[in-house]
């Protein structure tokens, strides 16, 4: 009998402290994190033809990647005929995830933790747990609200 209430109270608390709300990266964000890598036939697959495709160039000539843009404010960057970065911006919704959409840099703060870097206008966190390394960058308005999400390798 000892034993039995030995373990219901370990199951108690265990369950108690694992409910806790725990700073990181939300679990919604991190599964966005597995459309890196995917081929052309994948994205196809999942999410059909892009609405536009455009070429991106960063300031450097290496940064210059293909995009496919999704009319759900959905865009997914190619580098060998891989995708290695996609963005939200501020008119993404998905209804099946957790909207990001608005938020203050003080909530993102407080609920993600401390980031790997932030400035004026960014916050930098590293994603646990992948195949490769991946960080997640916000971006906010001048009012501190978030207007751009981008989730990419970064060892690209």
């Amino acid at each position: 009998m000892k034993r039995i209430l030995s373990l219901l109270l370990f199951l108690f608390l265990f369950s108690y402290i694992t409910a806790q709300k725990v700073p990181g990266v939300p679990a919604d964000i991190s599964d966005y994190a597995s459309y890196l890598g995917m081929t052309i036939d994948q994205v196809q697959d999942k999410f059909g033809s892009p609405s536009q495709m455009f070429v991106y160039q960063g300031e450097e000539d290496r940064n210059g990647s293909v995009v496919f843009y999704f009319q759900d404010s959905f865009y997914l960057f190619w580098a060998d005929d891989r995708v290695w970065q996609l963005r939200m911006d501020d008119r993404f919704a998905d209804p099946e995830q957790v909207s990001l959409k608005g938020q203050s840099r003080q909530l993102i703060l407080a609920e993600w933790g401390e980031p790997l870097l932030q400035n004026d206008s960014m916050i930098l966190y590293d994603l646990p747990d992948a195949d490769f390394p991946i960080r997640c960058a916000l971006y906010f308005s001048e009012a501190d609200t978030l207007i751009d999400l981008y989730l990419f390798r970064s060892d690209y």
